[in-house]
């Protein structure tokens, strides 16, 4: 047990703790109490060593940043090395996306794949929630090239429709990292949640496809075409 005479010990078991429940139950699903009890120590240590829930959440955040942010901006300059003076493919933009996570997920080991689901969770939550200020400055300026690079791929199309596609792409991701178990279910179990190579075999073909197909054009908003009608609870009586 990590005791107090061993700091570093003791600092890596609260962020072992806190990364795995946070990752279950979110941030606001569990407390400092259940955290310091996880890692094995009492409460005033885990105020001792990070002050706050907020500072500790940020410091989960912050020490696999470097290593997962490393790893997918290669993959992209990978894959615009490729394409040289050429566009570069949706599918391989896409690649460079989701391949990293879902390899650190699959096979990086129980820390990786807490942090990556604590990443969806992050994701999940309004983005305004003050406690996620540290994921915005990490990860906003990621995302953001990425739409960048998605825009050089499909100049011709407008900008808002680049951001949509790419959000309906975030939006899938954040679910998928929690394994949530859904297409476990209504598949009978052929299929598994929890299986992120046969995932990101059928992701990516189908948003590349998605991305393929997004009409040219300068249109106001970034509409194409007419709105589909709307539903309203009005409906259904």
């Amino acid at each position: 047990m990590p005791r107090r005479n061993n700091p570093d010990g003791a600092r890596q078991a609260i962020l072992d703790a806190a990364e795995k429940l946070l990752a279950e139950r979110g941030y606001y699903g569990v407390t400092m109490r259940e955290i310091a009890a996880e890692a094995g120590l009492k409460l005033n240590m885990l105020t001792y060593h990070f002050g706050t829930k907020d500072e500790l959440y940020a410091r989960v955040i912050k020490r696999r940043a470097p290593e997962y942010l490393a790893a997918v901006e290669a993959e992209l300059d990978a894959a615009l090395a490729a394409a040289g003076a050429g566009r570069p493919a949706a599918e391989a933009i896409l690649l460079a996306f989701l391949r990293p996570s879902f390899g650190l997920s699959m096979r990086g080991g129980a820390g990786w794949k807490s942090y990556m689901q604590l990443l969806a969770q992050a994701m999940g939550n309004r983005q305004t929630a003050a406690f996620l200020q540290p994921a915005r400055e990490l990860f906003d300026p990621l995302l953001k090239r990425f739409v960048q690079v998605f825009r050089q791929a499909r100049s011709d199309v407008d900008e808002l429709r680049i951001h949509w596609a790419f959000y309906l792409v975030e939006a899938a991701m954040t679910h998928i990292l929690t394994e949530a178990g859904i297409v476990d279910r209504h598949s009978d179990g052929r299929c598994r949640s929890s299986d992120l190579d046969r995932v990101l075999d059928e992701m990516v073909p189908f948003f590349s496809r998605g991305f393929a197909g997004l009409p040219g054009g300068a249109e106001t908003g970034g509409r194409a075409g007419e709105a589909y009608p709307r539903w309203s609870p009005a409906e259904a009586g």
